[in-house]
């Protein structure tokens, strides 16, 4: 009976091992996304202001 409990908290240190590796990978990933987010909105910015520019330049 010991030898089973043994083995089943080793199952269970190995299950929140990956829970946790799994937790650290989403957080990676949402980390990427939102810079990924305001790198897009900084480029869409900065193609606005040199349109706006131009258009000065014209006038």
């Amino acid at each position: 009976m010991n030898n089973l409990s043994t083995v089943i908290e080793m199952q269970q240190q190995q299950i929140d091992a990956q829970h946790a590796q799994i937790s650290y990978m989403s957080n990676i990933i949402l980390i990427m996304f939102i810079a990924g987010c305001g790198l897009i909105l900084v480029i869409l910015c900065l193609i606005l202001y040199r349109k706006d520019q131009l258009k000065e330049e014209e006038v």
